[in-house]
């Protein structure tokens, strides 16, 4: 619940005055501060493990803890005023920004991983596919046209003609004309079988090259996922910076809120304020019957320091009387001394809250 200004003068020395929910934001920010920073840890366990990662994320931990508390003890000493308090709060402020961006870019940056894995697949798919086609490549240079059927039936029948001997030269013509008419289909049987090697060739070649591009394309893929990758990276570098400078404006607004209400409680107002309302706690105490003296109020412990002078003493005692918490009042003979005494109207309770409303609204028109 918000507190009115009586009520803010009331605590003032008591740290009273600020609400649990002014901390809970500059507690927030300076928590996620702290959890950015700790993303340190989880890169720390692909390093060391076991008793040594435990050790160190205590360490770790409890450093940014500590650093986080300097930096906001700083911060509040510097906007109250404190200059020397400048250099460790700049110094915690640096060494907070620095682990918590560290540790967030590590956490958060695979860029380097993904191109690195994505080139070592690329390059064991391409040694495969290299192999692959390759062994298809020497299985077609090792055919020959000496190998096939055609070869062997065209040779043959070569062999066949250049065996039978001629009677005549009718005969040998022909015979010549045969072997000649079969080397010649021999010779385009052997274009044929080259050109048919060489499109094979170029087919294995066309297949080796589809699927070096599928295989570039699948890592061009990958790569450029480091690009979103580096997005969400400077977004949280980003989130690092804003938490950061919310946490310095978070804290100032807090110390602002508690200078005004020490600029507030040390005004001549407020000091009037709890001499009024000690010294109507007093005339409570000093009441007789329910009837106090003016002189009760002169001779109050609280006024034993003669904070206040008789002047101010009847205009306090004549505002008791003006807010209806004294009555008019009588006048007694009190060993040859005409005093004035008042009758008490309201309980204590009751008075003090009519003397706050009353200094509340002298406040609020200052």
């Amino acid at each position: 619940m918000k507190k009115n200004l009586i009520e803010s003068i009331k605590e003032s020395k008591e740290v009273k005055v600020i609400s649990i929910l002014d901390y809970v934001p500059a507690l927030i920010a300076n928590s996620f501060s702290v959890i950015f920073s700790t993303s340190i840890i989880f890169e720390l366990k692909n390093i060391v493990n076991g008793y040594v990662l435990i050790l160190l994320a205590i360490f770790i931990v409890l450093f940014l803890i500590q650093n986080e508390i300097v930096k906001v003890k700083e911060i509040r000493k510097v906007f109250s005023g404190i200059n020397k308090s400048l250099l460790p709060f700049s110094i915690s402020f640096v060494i907070s920004v620095a682990l918590a961006s560290i540790g967030m870019y590590f956490f958060t940056n695979k860029s380097t991983e993904i191109k690195n894995s994505s080139t070592l697949n690329k390059n064991i798919e391409l040694n495969e596919i290299a192999e692959k086609y390759q062994k298809e490549t020497d299985k077609i240079y090792l055919l020959t046209f000496e190998s096939t059927k055609e070869y062997e039936s065209i040779g043959s029948d070569i062999k066949y003609w250049k065996r039978l001997n001629a009677a005549t030269l009718e005969e040998r013509t022909e015979i010549r004309k045969k072997v000649d008419a079969l080397q010649n289909i021999m010779n385009q049987q052997r274009s044929i079988f080259n050109t048919n090697r060489d499109k094979q060739l170029t087919n294995v070649e066309d297949m080796l090259s589809n699927e070096k591009n599928i295989i570039e394309s699948k890592h061009n893929n990958a790569t450029s996922k480091t690009e979103t990758n580096n997005f969400i990276t400077y977004i949280f570098l980003t989130l690092i910076l804003i938490t950061e400078f919310a946490t310095i404006i978070l804290n100032k607004n807090i110390v602002d809120k508690r200078n005004n209400v020490k600029l507030l409680a040390d005004s001549d107002i407020a000091k009037s304020y709890i001499i009024t309302s000690n010294l109507l706690m007093s005339l409570y105490m000093a009441s007789k019957d329910g009837w106090v003296s003016i002189l009760n109020a002169k001779y109050s412990p609280v006024n034993k320091n003669n904070i206040l002078n008789w002047e101010d003493i009847k205009v306090t005692y004549n505002n008791y009387i003006s807010l209806g918490i004294l009555s008019d009042g009588e006048v007694r003979n009190v060993a040859g001394k005409d005093i004035l005494y008042n009758k008490i109207l309201l309980s204590e309770t009751d008075a003090q809250a009519k003397l706050d409303q009353y200094f509340e609204r002298l406040l609020k028109v200052r």
